[in-house]
């Protein structure tokens, strides 16, 4: 199984074992969604059901893990790193996309990846094409395909998008 790192937990919240974690911007959007997230302990991934996750502020979250259920259990585990499954996470969000040449449905070249922007719900990509520059959110609704050994990425755009 592999791994991503996502965040790590900041403090305890409360008295009985709930935790606030730190969730870096490229996974907030999605980690309300975790069933079970992983805590790095004693050099391996331990696993931790979800009982409820929410969000407080700008990529900090309270989470609720089951078997964390004292502020001393918690407090243990002040600056842990935080793991998810790369397989739970949108494929979209583990890819370095830099350098990918995008094409539209229709297979023309819309341009080249040359930066990435994570922002709190979803990657933008910035293409360039030689003499435009395009910003185009990436969310897994406008992806058709890709290769990642090719370094190609086939998007549906909507109409207009391209026009902003």
């Amino acid at each position: 199984m592999n791994f991503i790192e996502i965040g790590a937990v900041v403090k305890p919240h409360g008295l009985n074992g709930q935790l606030v974690l730190y969730i870096e911007d490229l996974y907030a959007g999605v980690v309300l969604g975790f069933s079970s997230v992983y805590l790095e302990q004693f050099s391996s991934k331990v696993p931790y059901k979800v009982e409820e996750v929410s969000r407080l502020s700008n990529g900090r979250f309270k989470a609720d893990l089951i078997g964390i259920d004292s502020i001393e259990a918690a407090n243990a585990l002040r600056g842990v790193k935080v793991f998810q499954e790369e397989a739970k996470l949108p494929k979209s969000q583990t890819i370095d996309w830099e350098g990918f040449t995008v094409f539209d449905a229709e297979d023309k070249k819309i341009g080249l990846v040359v930066e990435v922007i994570e922002n709190n719900m979803q990657l933008i990509i910035v293409l360039e094409d030689g003499e435009d520059e395009f910003m185009i959110p990436l969310v897994e609704e406008f992806i058709v395909g890709f290769d990642e050994k090719k370094k190609l990425l086939h998007l549906d755009l909507p109409e207009g998008l391209l026009d902003l």
